[in-house]
């Protein structure tokens, strides 16, 4: 998104990003970033939500988009929003695992299922220009629930007008065993899905999936250009 020295106020669209992350027990691993980054997999994405948040909040399309955040382990840990960008706070914290201190397991489906039903009110609500909702899931590892987060997907992605984009958190070294289930729920396996190892690749692959979904009309077929 191209940052400029004051804001558009004309809105010309009504898009929605939803941010649905995982704070599961394995996003609290120790993991080596860039420049000797040293923290855990929950700071990473908290990291890389802010930015992208700050770099929203002065975009050219900043009129044009609101913001909402889910939390899930084995459940819905937290929701915030949704928001217009220019209103977003920024002092928050948004590491997934500030939020889920008791979780023992990992369930996309709550996400999932808890951003359709965002998307859904977005959707339904009075206007009449054109909207569309971005869905940015991140995880780490497996999930517990595959055949459910499958089933649930589809259900979110039953609106042409919704795109779920997916990420996969990993650890060099280690498997990627959690990259199938994100390939199999994302809109397209390729276009919709890639792998992220830090902050800065991660908050520039959701910016590239937000800059890019913003200038497409709304239908399954489009195809986002990785960055």
């Amino acid at each position: 998104m191209e940052r400029i020295e004051r804001p558009v106020t004309v809105q010309t669209r009504d898009d929605l990003a939803v941010l649905v992350c995982d704070g599961s027990p394995s996003m609290n691993e120790q993991v080596l970033g860039i420049e000797g980054f040293t923290g855990t997999k929950g700071a990473v994405v908290g990291i890389a939500i802010r930015d992208l948040l700050m770099r929203l909040t002065s975009s050219r399309r900043s009129a044009n988009f609101s913001v909402a955040g889910i939390t899930f382990a084995d459940r819905v840990t937290s929701q915030w929003g949704p928001v217009r960008a220019g209103g977003v706070d920024l002092t928050r914290t948004y590491d997934p695992t500030a939020v889920s201190a008791s979780a023992t397991g990992t369930s996309l489906a709550s996400g999932l299922t808890a951003a359709a039903n965002v998307a859904r009110a977005h959707l339904a609500a009075d206007g009449d220009l054109p909207r569309t909702v971005t869905v940015l899931l991140l995880s780490d590892g497996q999930c517990q629930s595959a055949d459910a987060s499958r089933a649930a997907a589809v259900d979110l992605k039953r609106d042409p007008r919704v795109r779920l984009v997916t990420a996969f958190l990993a650890t060099h070294g280690r498997p990627d065993d959690g990259l199938a289930l994100l390939r199999d729920v994302a809109t397209h396996p390729a276009a919709y899905c890639t792998t992220v190892y830090d902050a800065e690749t991660l908050r520039r692959y959701w910016e590239a999936s937000l800059s890019t979904a913003a200038a497409l009309p709304p239908g399954p077929s489009a195809q986002l250009a990785l960055p």
